[in-house]
């Protein structure tokens, strides 16, 4: 009995100490930039040259294959940080964005009201999301920030800060918005890790750009109106052979038609990221009588949670729908849809 009850106890403070451990395990942000693991890897021995027996014949030695030696100049061990480095977005339409030579670069089509209207509005994103200006050159279009400092949940047992010099320019039929880290520091001590640098320079350009307008709100308003009646989609297979939809008519435009067109077929919308792209559907099959107005046969899609990725190509967009396990519709489902959608978002 004794025992009995020590064991009973013993069972309640180790479950009382997991459940306290797991969750300060799981908010740990030093999991998420940090290998998960024992550093053992690190004591692998170097590699060397082959040696054979003396009566076995090697073939010929093909530089192909040669293992090319490399320099460890980078973080090893729990000082590697293994997230993805943060990426450079192309928000704005006819845009390109990308880091080099140290700095975050967007790259925009020139034209007179995007480039007359511009520097104003970068100027404007910054006081909106309360970054403090050093100093400015309007007619130079070139400006220093004052230290910003970062607030991120992968980083939030550091305190990230750091100085901007802001710069936008014209190259022919191209404008140039260039972000450059001054300084970046870590609780006032200089950070020179180029990734690091990398990361929130990257950011810096990704806070602006999210704040600034599209410049395009006529010319979507006129696709909208106009180019929606053309619309003609194409039951396709993406890079890893799954099905997908592809659309005659750019993001915008079909990313403001289809909630109304979703919800004609049964799908609430439960969540949306136009930034991402991506839209979180609960379907709940409608009565025979709405197919039949719209003169199609049911898809036969199983009530439930479907995720609907969009993709920008351009002038075109895509659609893939993908169902609570994670796996894309067969390709007669997908057909299926290709004529609702044709038909719902026409009438939207």
């Amino acid at each position: 009995m004794t025992y009995a009850i020590k064991k009973s106890m013993l069972m309640k403070i180790l479950g009382i100490s997991l459940t306290i451990l797991l969750p300060a395990c799981s908010s740990n942000p030093h999991h998420k930039r940090e290998l998960n693991g024992n550093e053992d890897y690190l004591k692998s021995p170097a590699l060397h040259a082959l040696i054979s027996p003396i009566d076995i014949l090697l073939p010929l030695q093909n530089g192909d294959y040669a293992i090319p030696p490399s320099p460890d100049t980078g973080e090893i061990g729990k000082k590697l940080d293994i997230r993805p480095p943060q990426q450079p977005l192309a928000l704005l339409e006819g845009s390109q964005a990308q880091y080099s030579s140290n700095r975050a670069i967007l790259q925009l089509e020139n034209n007179t009201k995007r480039h007359a209207a511009l520097w104003s509005q970068i100027v404007m994103a910054l006081k909106h999301k309360n970054f403090p200006i050093a100093s400015c050159q309007d007619t130079q279009k070139k400006l220093s920030t004052n230290w910003i400092f970062w607030t991120n949940d992968d980083d939030k047992d550091k305190q990230y800060s750091g100085r901007y010099q802001i710069n936008l320019s014209t190259h022919g039929h191209q404008i140039s918005l260039q972000i450059k880290c001054l300084e970046l520091q870590e609780h006032d001590y200089p950070v020179t890790n180029p990734a690091l640098i990398q990361h929130y320079t990257i950011e810096m350009l990704n806070s602006i750009e999210n704040g600034l307008p599209s410049f395009d709100h006529n010319k979507d308003q006129r696709i909208t109106q106009e180019g929606i009646r053309d619309l003609h989609l194409n039951s396709r297979t993406d890079e890893n052979g799954f099905p997908i939809l592809v659309a005659s008519i750019p993001y915008n435009t079909i990313w403001n038609h289809l909630p109304m067109s979703l919800t004609c077929i049964g799908m609430k919308i439960r969540t949306s990221s136009r930034l991402l792209g991506v839209l979180s559907l609960t379907y709940k099959a409608p009565d025979h009588s709405t197919w039949k107005n719209l003169g199609i046969n049911d898809p036969s899609l199983r009530n439930g949670e479907y995720t609907l990725q969009v993709g920008d190509l351009g002038s075109h967009s895509t659609l893939q729908f993908i169902n609570s396990k994670g796996r894309a519709l067969t390709k007669a489902q997908n057909h299926t849809l290709l004529t609702i959608l044709q038909k719902t978002l026409k009438q939207t």
